[in-house]
């Protein structure tokens, strides 16, 4: 025997049903946690091409401007909201090579923005400026930098942008004896091509400095 529920599934109507997001604004590329109060979700179209069938869909755009996210159900019922999505600036910056050999080089880093408060200067994740900063990095270093330029619009829409760049590392090693007995000019090559001062202690077999 087959026993019928007497209570009908009730659709609530599209006055009470709601397209939820956190907020009405974003920027490109920023996710968007859309959700609704409906439980008879048919599929998502959020105006730039993709649909979804998720419950819970989350999307990007990646292009500005305002769009309406339509939601169907499977009743044939239809809700809208309309999401306003702002731009990101493009940056970029170069990295100015220092000229000299000096064992400390001074490296320029330029920017391609009008730099504001928001604009942050990272160097291996360090923050060295808000203003287009000259950095010194010694050369008896070997190293894989990672210099990092994020910056904030009018907005509020953040980018980001990351080069890296290599120094070299000067060996500074030599011998700690030297006869004289066998003549010899030496240097040590760091030395020799950059634009550096050093010491030199002739030490005899006491150990006297003369």
């Amino acid at each position: 025997m087959l026993f019928r529920s007497q209570n009908q599934i009730k659709i609530p109507s599209t006055e009470n049903l709601l397209i939820l997001t956190n907020k009405d604004s974003y920027c490109v590329g920023e996710e968007i946690e859309i959700t609704t109060n409906s439980s008879d979700v048919k599929t998502w179209n959020f105006g730039d091409g993709y649909v979804s069938t998720e419950k819970a869909p989350i999307h990007t755009y990646e292009i500005s401007g305002q769009y309406t996210i339509e939601l169907e159900t499977y009743e044939n019922k239809k809700l809208t909201k309309s999401v306003l999505i702002y731009p990101k600036e493009d940056i970029d910056f170069t990295i100015q090579e220092p000229e000299s050999n000096d064992l400390n080089q001074e490296y320029e880093f330029i920017s391609y923005i009008q730099e504001n408060n928001s604009t942050i200067w990272k160097l291996n994740n360090e923050i060295i400026g808000k203003a287009v900063p000259k950095v010194n990095l010694p050369l008896y270093r070997q190293n894989e930098n990672i210099l990092t330029l994020s910056h904030k619009n009018e907005f509020g829409c953040e980018s980001k942008i990351s080069k890296s760049f290599h120094t070299e590392e000067y060996k500074l090693n030599a011998a700690n004896t030297l006869s004289l007995s066998t003549p010899i000019a030496w240097m040590p090559l760091a030395l020799k091509e950059t634009n550096s001062t050093f010491d030199l202690k002739i030490q005899d077999r006491y150990g006297n400095i003369v």
